[in-house]
């Protein structure tokens, strides 16, 4: 059995990070300096600013709090005021965005920018992002599986069921975390903890390729496989459980530390911790690699295409 983990060359540290966050550039309240300000006092080693179609200066990405900016902007097809199409998040873009495209035109458009693109809240009003429309599309590494300004709203702050359709059908796509924050109290909620080194480049060629996992307040201390094992510990867990193709609980325990052997008929294998209260953290799929699980993403896949839309 062959694995394809995010998970297997861990050698950096772990850096905290915010990936969804708003200024004055849009609909948030603060100014750019005070964003900064805000999460290198939380402890964050790094953040974005993911204004409504609008890119921060290179000014305005300056800060001596020892935090490392990223250049963003949430991003909508013929700009913000289109409400009728969905948003994504382009970290880590510097040149200006085209706005008289559709979606099936971005996908080079951002690629050329090596942006890590992100679905935002796809549950938001419930199905801000519908799941056959990011399947048919595909032109995001990641989706917000917790939005956590979400729960003030409409729909649902979490996505993962729509993760774990996606996953089912073969597109392999991360999961993050975010506060999507546009005031103080928004902060410091949901993040992504990267297993990299302290610059820009590095940040995202992590996020790119999944080194990662999300939490609203749960740590881990460690991801590996041995032996055909996959083996989670932490410091603050209560419970773990591994989750498999289409949302199927494969393994669940009370404590710190667990481990669960897959079957070749599991396509991935993802992992939720949680601790005190509403705490949780969510690891990223590790894939599973053999003839029986191809065969389950293709009849997935057909039956989840011929399924009518709701």
């Amino acid at each position: 059995m062959t694995f394809s983990s995010p998970y297997a060359h861990l050698s950096s540290p772990w850096l905290r990070g915010a990936l969804h966050a708003h200024s004055t550039n849009s609909d948030g309240v603060n100014a750019p300096k005070d964003v900064w300000g805000a999460y290198a006092a939380l402890g964050y080693h790094f953040a974005t600013l993911t204004d409504h179609c609008k890119q921060p200066s290179l000014e305005q990405l300056e800060t001596d709090t020892g935090l490392v900016t990223l250049p963003g902007c949430e991003y909508r097809t013929h700009g913000y005021t289109n409400f009728a199409s969905p948003e994504v998040n382009l970290i880590g873009i510097h040149d200006p965005l085209p706005y008289d495209i559709d979606w099936p035109e971005c996908g080079p458009v951002f690629k050329e920018q090596g942006a890590f693109v992100i679905y935002n809240h796809p549950s938001w009003n419930f199905d801000h992002w519908p799941t056959r429309q990011m399947l048919d599309l595909r032109l995001g590494h990641a989706l917000e599986i917790y939005n956590a300004v979400g729960e003030e709203l409409a729909g649902s702050a979490e996505s993962t069921t729509k993760w774990d359709a996606l996953l089912s059908c073969g597109y392999r796509v991360w999961g993050v975390a975010t506060d999507d924050a546009h005031k103080p109290e928004h902060r410091g909620k949901a993040w992504v903890v990267v297993n990299t080194e302290p610059n820009a480049p590095e940040i995202l060629d992590a996020l790119k390729s999944g080194r990662f996992y999300s939490s609203t307040g749960v740590h881990i201390d460690d991801i590996t496989i041995n032996d055909g094992v996959i083996r989670v510990t932490s410091p603050d867990a209560k419970a773990i459980r591994f989750i498999a193709e289409r949302g199927q609980v494969r393994k669940q325990i009370e404590g710190s530390a667990a481990e669960y052997r897959p079957s070749p008929k599991d396509v991935y294998v993802r992992i939720e911790l949680f601790g005190e209260v509403l705490q949780k953290a969510w690891t990223n799929p590790i894939f599973i690699e053999t003839r029986e699980s191809e065969q389950r993403v293709a009849e997935h896949t057909k039956w989840f295409m011929e399924q009518p839309l709701i």
